[in-house]
């Protein structure tokens, strides 16, 4: 419990989405090649960093906004067995789980929570229900209120556009939400060189609601930016002044010897598949897929299209059409020359199912339509397609009159 006098200060530390980067990645999130770019991020740095920063602030909070699970070779081997035992290696005060933690279900999260170092209950985890994030934070910060909390921190991996929702309508008691899932990094000014994002915002985004201001913070992804903000406050729990920034892990951070041995312990069962050769490009394959068509989208959907080739009837052409795929399962890009198994699972890390079904015309338009828009929000959501084209610049839900 945090227990303030007059203008105390409370610091937070946090990071989110580290998507399984144990090991130090290329700028962009894949496998570094010091020869080619520095080596940065990994969580011995961050282990680093985030031992610093609580020993150097008396007062402070370490936290962890989801995501901890996929996105490497290691998930795909290792599950959940790797990530509880690095996060130990952390003195988290609270972790939120993000959609990823989800991604082998209910099975495959509890035995995680059963194995980290807290005081996590579970019960009842066949009936877990999502439900409205606005409502959900509404409704507990007037219960956190009505028992006496004057200082209400949200923890949460819904992504920067609905942050601002719970920021703007979650109610009048909630201070600052320190968030996950969108990969946003909020900066003040250039990013650092050989950071792999590009600022979306300041540092924090302030929300004004009419009686108060509402903070939002994140710091982007895969272990590259630990976040830092150091809060003041009044003796009666209202929010003063707040100052700090992401911290950039860069290589010139020492990687933590504790966390090199256990990333080294592990390493023996992730190389032999990792460093499988399964094919190669003559061209650097893109995942820059985000406003745009780029060409490893359309490779991905090449292939499935290929795939479904035998299950043609009658020597027709192919079984399905054409195929659309959403660009968030494309995560980094895959460099030019031999491409390693482990290049092809950073790459597109998730497990999905490929399905083929018939579509009617107007569902089709309607999913184009919804990859080019700005509505219900703004936000980068190109679909990737190989079979078919259209003309994205075409209004929304318009009628061939003649």
């Amino acid at each position: 419990m945090f227990r303030y006098t007059r203008q105390s200060t409370l610091t937070l530390v946090f990071f989110s989405s580290n998507s399984y980067r144990f090991v130090e990645t290329s700028p962009a999130g894949n496998i570094c090649n010091p020869n080619d770019e520095p080596c940065i991020g990994g969580f011995a740095r961050l282990a680093t960093l985030v031992r610093n920063r609580l020993k150097e602030e008396k007062d402070s909070l370490l936290l962890n906004a989801g995501d901890s699970f996929q996105g490497t070779i290691w998930y795909n081997i290792l599950r959940w067995n790797v990530t509880q035992d690095f996060m130990n290696m952390l003195p988290h005060d609270a972790h939120v789980l993000g959609n990823h933690e989800f991604d082998n279900g209910i099975e495959g999260v509890v035995p995680y929570l059963q194995h980290l170092d807290s005081k996590v209950t579970l019960a009842s985890t066949g009936r877990l229900r999502f439900t409205d994030e606005v409502e959900a934070v509404r409704e507990e910060a007037e219960k956190l209120n009505a028992q006496g909390v004057d200082i209400i921190i949200v923890l949460s991996h819904c992504g920067i556009d609905i942050d601002r929702e719970i920021a703007m309508h979650a109610g009048p008691h909630v201070d600052i939400i320190v968030g996950g899932h969108s990969h946003t990094l909020l900066y003040n000014g250039e990013a650092p060189e050989n950071s792999g994002f590009t600022p979306l915002g300041p540092y924090p985004v302030v929300v004004e609601q009419a009686s108060k201001k509402v903070l939002i913070v994140q710091a982007a992804a895969h272990t590259q930016y630990l976040g830092e903000i150091k809060l003041t406050f009044d003796d009666n729990g209202h929010l003063l002044r707040w100052n700090g920034d992401p911290h950039y892990i860069g290589n010139e951070i020492p990687q933590a010897p504790d966390v090199l041995e256990k990333i080294n312990y592990y390493l023996p069962r992730i190389e032999e598949q990792a460093t499988e050769v399964i094919g190669s490009s003559l061209v650097r394959l893109s995942s820059s897929c985000a406003c745009s068509e780029c060409n490893l989208g359309n490779l991905i959907c090449d292939a499935f299209l290929h795939a479904a080739i035998p299950r043609a009837a009658n020597n027709s052409w192919n079984y399905a059409h054409f195929c659309v795929i959403n660009q968030g399962g494309i995560r980094v890009p895959i460099e030019e020359g031999e491409i390693t198994f482990e290049s092809l699972i950073l790459s597109t890390p998730f497990e999905n199912n490929v399905e083929v079904f018939d579509l009617k015309g107007e569902h089709i338009l309607e999913m184009l339509e919804y990859s080019v828009a700005n509505e219900p929000y703004a936000g980068a959501r190109m679909l990737q397609v190989s079979g078919n084209n259209f003309n994205k610049s075409s209004f929304i839900n318009y009628k061939t009159i003649n």
